[in-house]
């Protein structure tokens, strides 16, 4: 019975000592080692009674090919890409999307984990470069430059990214403004690997100028963010990541000045594939 105690108290202090303990929620690279991520991004949207739903998926291969006191140099590479859409009754691939398949791309990142040069060997790669939200992601910090948290912990992490292209729109010009607050919910330790739970929500507000199937708009939109988020402390990554956004967008025609509302809600999946 004491030997069951004592084993018990033991246990006990193990969790008491994870809950109070800080830990780094830093990505880590190695170089040359190559990190596979898998992603998927569902959009669908409403306009003049006409849903439009757009599929992506692809993965991300990133490798760290130069390392230094003042950067980090990644390659990364998109495979097995497939890009379409449904309109209406029509479905129909996005053939501009579909030619990421196979493009690299090389990016350069400070210390603070920015992004502070970019390049792309083809034009649709440039394109893209300029199009993408992910190349303003934070490469090193991903929930906020103050990385060190415990279980318990939460905090409010805000972000602006510019944007020339959305999904479901033929061009998209504008920028979204995020703030969203993480929650470190708990840690579990699984093969000797610290792995931290965490939860978010926020809101999205942003404005832009929009090409709605041959009309020109102005828009304002507001939403909400929420996920959850399984990273890997030891290792410094993202095992999973499940978001999902709810956007309302007001769109003001600029050729009839007539008001239309759109609704839009996105689900983005991202899973690590290097086990």
């Amino acid at each position: 019975m004491k030997l069951i105690f004592l084993k018990f108290a033991l246990i006990l202090s193990i969790c008491i000592c994870q809950e109070d303990q800080s830990y780094r929620l830093i990505n880590k690279y190695g170089l040359n080692k190559n990190i596979k991520v898998s992603s998927g991004t569902s959009t669908e949207m409403r306009f003049k009674g006409i849903d439009i739903v757009t599929n992506f998926s692809a993965i991300l291969n990133t490798t760290l090919v130069d390392s230094t006191d003042e950067f980090y140099k990644f390659n990364m590479t998109y495979d097995k890409v497939i890009a379409v859409q449904k309109n209406g009754e029509k479905t129909k691939p996005i053939h501009k999307m579909n030619k990421l398949n196979g493009e690299m791309f090389s990016i350069t990142v400070n210390k603070e984990g920015e992004v502070i040069d970019k390049s792309a060997k083809t034009k649709i790669g440039e394109e893209f470069l300029a199009q993408s939200p992910m190349f303003q992601e934070n490469y090193l910090y991903p929930f906020g430059s103050d990385s060190l948290r415990k279980p318990g912990d939460s905090w409010v992490v805000l972000n602006k990214q510019d944007f020339n292209e959305q999904p479901g729109f033929k061009s998209a010009e504008g920028s979204v403004l995020s703030k969203v607050t993480y929650t470190f919910k708990k840690i579990k330790k699984k093969k000797d690997i610290n792995i931290a739970y965490l939860n978010f929500n926020g809101t999205v507000d942003g404005e832009g100028y929009y090409d709605v199937m041959g009309h020109s708009m102005k828009g304002t939109n507001r939403g909400t963010i929420k996920g959850q988020i399984r990273f890997d402390i030891t290792n410094g990554k993202v095992l999973k990541n499940k978001t999902e956004t709810e956007i309302k967008l007001s769109m003001l025609d600029l050729e009839s000045e007539k008001e239309v509302k759109i609704y839009q809600i996105m689900s983005i999946s991202v899973k690590n594939k290097d086990d």
